[in-house]
């Protein structure tokens, strides 16, 4: 990274590494421990615990695009979410920038409610939506 090696051929280069590397990261974080006191439900004063395997990412390079025919990715901002399933598999979904922004919020241990009206989101959608990440091992509950 700072010598700048294979740059001017790879822009995308430490993006593309990044990536890579990421789901290594996301497979082989630690379990989860149990976390007695957790609540069950969303509520817009409450604050989210994520599962240790969960990143919230921004890359200038549409990373997730590159293929083995098409090693180099368009230029474009990818907002990806990434996460290892209950079942040990990795999982990632590409984020639009409210929701992006949203989870940064969360992330940052701002309450449900607050994350949401900072972004413009309304709080039933930004329920439902941790409800779905809930669902599949993201977000371990709420306090």
């Amino acid at each position: 990274a700072e010598t700048g090696w294979g740059h001017e051929g790879w822009p995308c280069l430490l993006s593309l590494a990044h990536f890579e590397y990421l789901e290594l990261e996301v497979l082989r974080a630690p379990e989860d421990a149990p976390r007695p006191g957790l609540l069950d439900h969303p509520a817009p004063e409450r604050r989210v615990r994520f599962s240790a395997s969960a990143r919230n990412l921004a890359y200038p390079w549409r990373v997730q695009e590159a293929t083995e025919d098409e090693p180099l990715p368009p230029e474009g901002t990818a907002l990806l979410f990434c996460h290892r399933l209950p079942d040990g598999s990795y999982q990632q979904r590409e984020l639009g920038g409210i929701s992006s922004a949203f989870l940064t919020r969360l992330m940052d241990d701002a309450p449900l409610g607050e994350a949401a009206d900072a972004v413009e989101l309304d709080r039933d959608e930004a329920a439902a939506f941790l409800e779905e990440l809930r669902s599949e091992g993201a977000v371990l509950g709420y306090l």
